[in-house]
């Protein structure tokens, strides 16, 4: 019941704010280090939600992860460290600007921004590199695996003892899977006040995050065509490695509904 117009002129008091407008499609060579302007881009975010001070975060663990998780990423044209900061903008917009922060426990929260700034590692899971235990598995499942494993890595496994982190967690990655998008869907359509309503919101929060690179306007063309770009770059791979099959099912869903249009 909030009105577009209320959305709206939220959008126009964050729009303000520097951080909430940062293009991230200028950020750089990916090649580039990790800079400190970038892990402190995403600290700001959680001081925003106030979810440092709320759940009694070690900041020091907090920059570690967040810095490890962005060198994590491979140099590709879309998955990529500005990709996934570029995730974590527009999962705070979209929270802040409907107001439904506000029915959503702060351990959620903080693993919404968690599953927004970590990632996969943007190629077909069949790639030989992959770990034994997650090869052959989809995409948001590796996803899954190295977002909980950085959370061990820097001690911030255990810092939301009121719910299942990790299974919250992978819950909400998983709901990102195009493979999966119309089963998501009917269940959103289908949702009632038995069903888990505070998780189906983080889902479709992280679901809206996650797709929004080309899809917003003013940046679309630009994301569109290094998403394009990276497809024919694992197709190439793909073949290199002689990695059986087409382009993962997922990833062509991910142009069929957003990239495309």
């Amino acid at each position: 019941n909030l009105g577009l117009a209320t959305v709206n002129r939220n959008l126009e008091a964050l729009f303000k704010e520097e951080r909430y407008t940062k293009d991230f499609t200028d950020s750089g060579d990916v090649k580039s280090a990790v800079k400190d302007a970038d892990v402190e881009y995403f600290i700001q975010f959680l001081k925003d939600f106030n979810l440092i001070n709320n759940l009694n975060l070690n900041e020091a663990n907090l920059r570690s992860f967040c810095r490890e998780t962005l060198e994590s990423y491979n140099p590709l044209p879309y998955h990529n460290k500005y990709n996934a900061l570029d995730v974590v903008q527009f999962f705070a917009i979209i929270a802040l600007s409907t107001g439904m922060e506000r029915y959503i426990t702060d351990e959620r929260l903080f693993a919404g921004f968690v599953d927004a700034i970590t990632g996969h590692p943007g190629c077909t899971a069949g790639f030989p590199k992959l770990p034994d235990e997650i090869a052959g598995s989809s995409l948001e499942e590796i996803h899954a695996e190295i977002a909980w494993s950085l959370m061990e890595r820097h001690g911030l496994n255990n810092t939301c003892p009121r719910i299942n982190l990790k299974t919250t967690m992978e819950a909400v990655i998983l709901s990102t899977d195009l493979t999966k998008h119309t089963d998501f869907i009917q269940y959103w359509n289908q949702l009632s006040a038995k069903d888990d309503v505070q998780l189906a919101l983080l889902c479709l929060f992280i679901k809206s995050a996650d797709i929004s690179n080309p899809c917003r306007r003013g940046t679309a063309d630009i994301w569109s065509t290094r998403i394009a770009d990276e497809m024919q770059w694992q197709r190439n791979a793909a073949r290199f490695f002689r990695v059986a099959g087409p382009l993962e099912l997922g990833t062509l869903k991910f142009a069929q509904y957003f990239t495309v249009p």
